[in-house]
């Protein structure tokens, strides 16, 4: 029997950022898409504990006491690229949510009652 492996090379198509209520330093959810064919979930954005910046995990289940990757990426080149793409992404939308979020606040402060 003779298998043949061939290379398959994937670019990411589409990113969606999903920002969340905080919880546990998980500040948002990420999905991206793979060639227009390929759909994953749930990557979580973390912020990192010790330094600026987020990291990303990818969704875990947990079955007989272990714990488990749903999926991740065995290619390191790959895992790098969807890394660095969803991290920029996620930086960009996290800080407009920030600055939108500090307008709001500033324009009811400085609202003015008028009589």
């Amino acid at each position: 029997i003779h298998t043949y492996i061939t290379k398959i090379t994937m670019k990411i198509t589409a990113i969606k950022i999903h920002p969340i209520k905080p919880q546990k330093g998980l500040v948002a959810l990420a999905s991206i898409t793979l060639d227009d064919k390929l759909i994953l979930h749930s990557i979580g954005v973390y912020v990192k504990q010790n330094e600026a910046g987020y990291r990303i995990t990818y969704p875990t289940k947990k079955a007989h006491d272990r714990e488990s990757y749903v999926y991740n990426p065995i290619d390191e080149e790959l895992g790098s690229e969807i890394a660095l793409a969803v991290l920029r992404k996620a930086e960009t939308v996290l800080s407009l949510k920030e600055v939108n979020q500090n307008d709001r606040h500033n324009n009811s402060n400085s609202a003015q009652r008028v009589v």
